[in-house]
């Protein structure tokens, strides 16, 4: 048995389009008057909650496409952050009129007096 790979296992049965032009085609035969009367408003009512899943299902896929949008522009952010942020080591005060080994050697002339 061949090994389902990860698309044809997401992927669902029946498309939003297919059921948009599904539900279209319901709508329409009533309207022309192709079947019986009893019949006709069964077909109707069915295609109009076809067409009102459609419009559930592409306001749902749009969610869940912004949700996945944020969530790969934050998760940017959080490695952008991670490796641009600084250090937190405070910064060293640098005096150039200085010399560091004089002022060691005087702080410790200073400290056995």
């Amino acid at each position: 048995m061949p090994a389902m790979s990860s698309d044809s296992a997401r992927a669902p049965m029946v498309s939003i389009t297919s059921i948009l032009i599904l539900s279209a085609f319901l709508v329409v035969i009533p309207v022309c008057e192709l079947l019986a009367d009893e019949v006709s408003v069964m077909t109707l009512a069915c295609g109009l909650i076809g067409l009102l899943g459609y419009v559930g299902l592409q306001s749902a896929a749009e969610r869940r496409r912004l949700r996945a949008e944020k969530a790969l522009k934050d998760r940017a952010a959080k490695r952008l952050d991670k490796h641009l942020t600084t250090p937190m080591v405070p910064p060293i005060a640098l005096d150039f009129n200085v010399d560091p080994l004089a002022e060691h050697f005087r702080k410790r002339e200073l400290a056995t007096r």
